[in-house]
């Protein structure tokens, strides 16, 4: 059942009932938040204890998993800031192929509208004096390239 305010205790409604600012409102809302959210953090361990049927963290190993989390956060920056951290060779390099897609993406974005005239100017260029030029360009890069070729 519902508890409800004695009529003493009600606050008033209408024209000048609340003596009390908005802001002075807020921040007494956000203080009586802060008083609660140790209680809730306690209330949020204890509900996750009884979900995953472990024991809570507390005291000593509470503290012990932060420093785990720190010193592996701090070798994750370390192996960035060496340029380790992404770069993974193998089946591609991950990291060059997301450059190379985010700079395709940004070109495509910025020359929406010049992009049919920048084919017909190359098409133009392919079939002018500059062709044979091009030809021999684009058969010695094939020549470089990787995977099926001549």
């Amino acid at each position: 059942m519902a508890r409800t305010k004695s009529k003493s205790r009600r606050k008033k409604k209408g024209a000048g009932a609340s003596k009390r600012s908005a802001r002075a409102r807020s921040a007494a809302t956000r203080s009586a938040k802060a008083r609660r959210a140790p209680t809730r953090a306690k209330a949020k361990t204890k509900r996750r204890a009884r979900k995953t049927g472990r024991p809570p963290r507390t005291g000593a190993r509470k503290q012990a998993s932060g420093a785990k989390r720190a010193t592996t956060a701090r070798r994750r920056r370390t192996a960035q800031a060496e340029g380790k951290g992404q770069e993974v060779l193998g089946e591609g390099n991950y990291t060059a192929s997301r450059n190379f897609r985010r700079a395709e993406e940004g070109f495509v974005r910025r020359n929406r509208r010049n992009i049919p005239k920048m084919g017909k100017e190359a098409e133009a260029a392919m079939e002018g004096p500059e062709g044979q030029e091009l030809n021999e360009a684009e058969d010695e890069a094939k020549s470089h390239a990787a995977g099926e070729g001549e």
